[in-house]
């Protein structure tokens, strides 16, 4: 049985942002990167969640905000 291939951080990093910002379909990076497109869904919705965490993390809490 074939070992399961494993990605770092940075690589779902980068095909996620290229779904996102360049526009590309999970086809076209799937024939890039050789990663199954199902992947590459998995990877952009948690890239995009990640992201909205930090602008959250960055927004004032309703306390901070009320403090001001």
């Amino acid at each position: 049985m074939a070992r399961k291939q494993r990605y770092n951080a940075e690589f779902k990093k980068e095909a996620a942002r290229l779904m996102i910002m360049e526009g590309l379909s999970a086809a076209e990076v799937s024939a890039q990167l050789g990663v199954n497109q199902t992947m590459l869904y998995r990877w952009k919705s948690d890239h995009l969640k990640s992201l909205e965490g930090q602008t959250q993390a960055d927004e004032p809490s309703p306390k901070e905000m009320a403090a001001e």
